[in-house]
């Protein structure tokens, strides 16, 4: 019979694992990048409904959280290498697929579009894209489109201008030093509505789910999605 130091020290050790998986998993770091009015960095001040949600949903899943703004590139990558666990976007990124586990249905979805000052400009097929002017946002890849504009545009094509923001893109637009505009609908409607610009002529490329997505590098990664999808289901 184990007396009575002995079965304290058994029940220690018993419970330490349980005490450090709740250690380990109790604060999530949420990545976001500069989407307004969804995600929005300014002087690295995290806001935005979607960044609302994704903390409403840690908090609902028992978790507490820090957010912080990070570059596209840099998120994704960030998110592979555990230095952020959870992010809601695009599970399109081939290169960190098998480092990262996402929701198996889409939280949200989006828009992504081409945008133009008047419908004559848009394009009927991707032939029309021949002689255009297209305006990017660096960093993006809009699930691996750019590379078809760039290859494109290596052929002489067309030439492919890029901003370092959303509002910047469409500054060109306005500015008619680029003839097309590629975009996601929320970013173009937010800087819209922002600064009261002219409404744009649009057509829909694609739309995309955007998933709970969570770093593999994260400990108990599964177990703590499982928490953040049933945590988003008991919101609605």
């Amino acid at each position: 019979m184990l007396d009575k130091p002995a079965l304290s020290l058994m029940l220690f050790l018993m419970l330490l694992p349980l005490s450090v998986t709740a250690a380990q998993t109790d604060t999530l770091k949420i990545g976001i990048l500069n989407l307004p009015p969804a995600y929005i960095c300014e002087e690295g001040k995290p806001a935005g409904y979607y960044t609302d949600l994704l903390e409403q949903v840690a908090t609902r899943a028992g978790f507490k959280y820090s957010t912080q703004c990070l570059p596209t590139k840099r998120l994704y990558l960030s998110l592979a290498n555990g230095e952020i666990d959870l992010f809601m976007g695009l599970n399109e990124n081939q290169k960190y697929k098998d480092r990262i586990i996402a929701s198996e249905y889409p939280i949200k979805e989006i828009h992504l579009g081409l945008y133009a000052l008047s419908p004559s400009i848009l394009p009927s097929s991707q032939e029309d894209w021949l002689g255009k002017r297209f305006v990017v946002i660096n960093g993006y890849e809009y699930s691996g489109l750019i590379v078809e504009l760039e290859n494109i545009e290596n052929q002489g094509k067309i030439s492919i201008h890029r901003a370092n923001s959303h509002k910047n893109a469409m500054k060109m637009l306005y500015s008619r030093r680029a003839d097309l505009l590629l975009d996601y609908d929320v970013a173009v409607k937010g800087t819209v509505d922002a600064y009261d610009s002219p409404e744009l002529f649009s057509q829909k490329i694609s739309t995309f789910g955007l998933h709970f997505l969570v770093s593999k590098k994260t400990p108990y990664a599964e177990k703590v999605l499982k928490r953040l999808i049933a945590a988003h289901q008991e919101l609605q």
